[in-house]
């Protein structure tokens, strides 16, 4: 028999994990059900450095999150775990610098204190889909069990649950999305300082017009870690580009290798960390 559960939420990102908690703590039973084995999205497996829309466009810093509630919630746990992350403007865009291990375990903590109405399931994604004339009838997970949701919320970042509904998804053309991304960390920087943000896509964009590298490499981002001797670095890459991550792979040793030809400060770095794959 499926196992019956309030609200199924599919993916245990920012927006996943704070709508199974926000469900929780209103008296329903939630199922949250998330592929990868952590929580965080796209954010933590990307190796991403900063979050944005938290903030109104302001002059003053740090503002106030636009939102209150579980938004406010997680800034605010965010900051006991690295009171030295502040609100930066990017632009004209304010965002906050976090600690992808931050934001894991500030999620999980969530989702733990909620535990008595809140059942979370990682490395579980869902695998079927029976719909029912005013909706979604059951889910079937990878393990097996079948679901009987009274409401379904895809926070999977790919629609997966629609998808596998048979619901008619628009996506844009390959043409018009924004470049993929793909991150590595850097550890053994020589006293990297926040003008190598401005240097790495200075030199990059030159080695692009002497042929060195494939245009799409002039749109590769740095950002100083925690401290002067880590650093990330962030390629952006085509859609259509054949064997994405494999390529990513290599142009990332390739980068390195190029701006320790071309920078003091990389001259003894290396990869500390590449994400698992190129991400959308």
């Amino acid at each position: 028999m499926p196992a019956e559960c309030d609200i199924l939420v599919v993916g245990a990102g920012p927006a996943g994990v704070t709508a199974a908690v926000a469900a929780a703590r209103k008296g329903a039973h939630p199922r949250l059900i998330e592929k990868n084995p952590l929580p965080g999205g796209t954010g933590v497996r990307g190796l991403h450095r900063v979050m944005c829309g938290l903030y109104p466009q302001t002059q003053l810093l740090p503002p106030e999150p636009l939102n209150t509630g579980l938004v406010r919630e997680v800034v605010e746990q965010l900051a006991m775990r690295k009171p030295g992350n502040k609100p930066l403007r990017m632009g004209k865009v304010v965002v906050l610098p976090f600690d992808g291990a931050d934001l894991v375990s500030v999620f999980k903590a969530l989702l733990d204190k909620e535990n008595k109405n809140l059942v979370s399931n990682f490395r579980c994604r869902a695998t079927a889909v029976q719909r029912a004339e005013a909706g979604i009838a059951t889910v079937t997970v990878d393990d097996g069990q079948t679901l009987r949701p009274r409401c379904v919320i895809d926070c999977s970042g790919e629609g997966s649950v629609l998808q596998l509904a048979g619901v008619r998804v628009q996506t844009p053309d390959p043409a018009n999305r924004q470049l993929a991304g793909f991150t590595f960390r850097l550890k053994g920087l020589k006293r990297a300082d926040e003008m190598v943000s401005i240097h790495v896509p200075y030199y990059l964009r030159r080695a692009v017009e002497a042929g060195v590298f494939p245009a799409y490499v002039k749109y590769t981002v740095f950002m100083i870690g925690d401290n002067s001797e880590e650093g990330y670095c962030k390629i952006s890459l085509p859609p259509d580009l054949p064997d994405r991550d494999q390529q990513a792979r290599l142009m990332a040793r390739q980068i390195l290798r190029h701006m320790a030809d071309t920078l003091p400060q990389f001259q003894q770095a290396w990869i500390a960390e590449l994400a698992p794959a190129v991400l959308d």
